[in-house]
């Protein structure tokens, strides 16, 4: 289903030039333009009543979550979280993208901190896929170089068809040694 339609009415004949104004259409043809809409970002700004109580305590009414005078939304700390963890970009490109698509300059502190932020919130996310992973008879492990920081870094993984878990590290082996995940029970299938 279109979000929208726009029709186009056929007033002179294209090769003739002929008046066609009031004759009835033999049919209607349909053409699709699928687009990216105009992006811009949206700034909600909270205002609340200060009301001091006769105790001396100073009460206001902002909604949970508006905890600073200038912050990110969900949205958009989201979607910084995205393009570092699953897209990779780099702190210095997902800046540029961030600014060059919504006109907004988030510091790498502040893409550190939306990163953190997540993290954190899937604290047990991390014992559940060692649940997974150790559940199954078989779990593929792999390993690739990468570069961290400008330094030479390991990038382990531990997967089902259905589970991934990846985890960096200075060091080679380190996805069969265990160190990230409890695979104890694959150590006898590990080639060295």
């Amino acid at each position: 289903m279109p979000d929208a339609v726009i029709k186009h009415e056929v007033d002179i004949c294209s090769i003739c030039g002929k008046n066609l104004r009031d004759q009835a259409a033999a049919e209607i043809e349909r053409r699709q333009v699928s687009d990216i809409p105009d992006i811009k970002l949206s700034v909600i700004e909270h205002q609340s009543e200060v009301k001091v109580c006769a105790c001396g305590y100073v009460n206001t009414s902002f909604p949970a979550g508006v905890d600073h005078y200038i912050q990110y939304g969900p949205n958009l700390k989201g979607m910084a979280t995205y393009l570092q963890n699953y897209q990779l970009l780099p702190y210095q490109r997902t800046q540029v993208l961030l600014r060059d698509c919504f006109g907004i300059q988030l510091s790498t502190g502040t893409l550190y901190n939306c990163g953190k932020a997540a993290y954190d919130k899937l604290a047990c996310f991390k014992d559940r896929l060692e649940e997974l992973l150790t559940s199954r008879e078989v779990v593929g492990f792999d390993e690739t170089g990468i570069r961290v920081s400008g330094k030479r870094a390991w990038l382990h993984s531990y997967s089902t068809e259905k589970h991934a878990f990846y985890a960096v590290h200075e060091k080679t082996r380190t996805a069969r040694d265990g160190r990230y995940c409890n695979i104890t029970r694959f150590h006898r299938y590990c080639s060295a």
